[in-house]
């Protein structure tokens, strides 16, 4: 065998290697992501357990949710000074 076929199969060898090392990576990578991602449905369903007993209170007390202030476009228009 001459040294560019020896050097040509290492090559390809080893660009194999990397190919299937970058997959496992991956892979792993997006294993963990859809691990992680159940821990935060768990965290959303905590927070709404949690804010339960305020909706009850809320409800018993009649609490309800206030607008909050606004101001018209015409009192936002700025004055001109009058003179004295």
């Amino acid at each position: 065998m001459s040294p560019l076929t020896i050097a040509t199969i290492f090559g390809v060898v080893v660009l194999g290697w990397v190919i299937v090392s970058f997959n496992r990576f991956v892979s792993q990578r997006n294993l963990i992501s859809n691990s992680w991602s159940n821990v935060e449905t768990v965290r959303g369903y905590n927070r709404r357990l949690e804010s339960i007993p305020s909706r009850f209170i809320a409800a018993v007390g009649r609490f309800a949710k206030a607008n909050y202030f606004e101001i018209d476009e015409a009192a936002r228009a700025p004055r001109s000074a009058k003179t004295v």
